[in-house]
């Protein structure tokens, strides 16, 4: 009879888990669950800041486009004075820029697009620059560091024509 008990005994230890064996197993499952749902909610915001920086560089390449087409259309013929956009092909062309684009608008609330027009005769005498910078103003860490600057080059279409070398052949 000693036997029977000694043996359900054992039979009764063998089936199921202790306390402690369930407690540890539910820390590791809770460990884990933490660890994928942080995953998940890096991913989440991954997937958003590609979203807003997909959607300010369509932004800006399309406000580029517009810069290209107002040059195009700038002929040298179009001209209303001739001597002074020859005279400086670049300071012509961005003042005429300014003038005439728009200024490009943000898609997304809380970021900021500025473009200014860079021209150094100096340094390149046909190339004007111009650069957009965009940043966020309500949360720096959520787009970048800092700002971020892009820059197109743009070649005045008139200043072709105002080369004093085919007017030299006439006398």
């Amino acid at each position: 009879m000693v036997t029977c008990q000694a043996d359900a005994h054992k039979r009764h230890k063998t089936q199921g888990f202790t306390l402690v064996e369930v407690l540890v197993a539910g820390v590791i499952m809770a460990a884990v669950m933490a660890a994928f749902a942080r995953f998940n909610m890096l991913a989440l915001a991954n997937s958003r800041s590609q979203e807003i920086r997909a959607n300010l560089e369509m932004t800006i390449n399309n406000d580029a486009q517009e810069l290209q087409r107002y040059d195009t259309q700038l002929s040298y013929a179009s001209l209303s004075n001739p001597d002074t956009a020859c005279a400086n092909p670049l300071q012509y062309l961005a003042q005429h820029l300014t003038d005439n684009a728009p200024a490009p608008v943000s898609p997304i609330p809380g970021f900021k697009i500025t473009r200014e027009f860079i021209h150094d005769i100096s340094t390149n005498a046909y190339t004007l620059y111009a650069k957009y910078t965009f940043e966020n103003y309500k949360s720096l860490n959520t787009l970048s560091l800092g700002p971020e600057h892009r820059i197109f080059e743009i070649s005045p279409n008139f200043a072709s024509q105002c080369n004093p070398l085919q007017n030299a052949s006439n006398p």
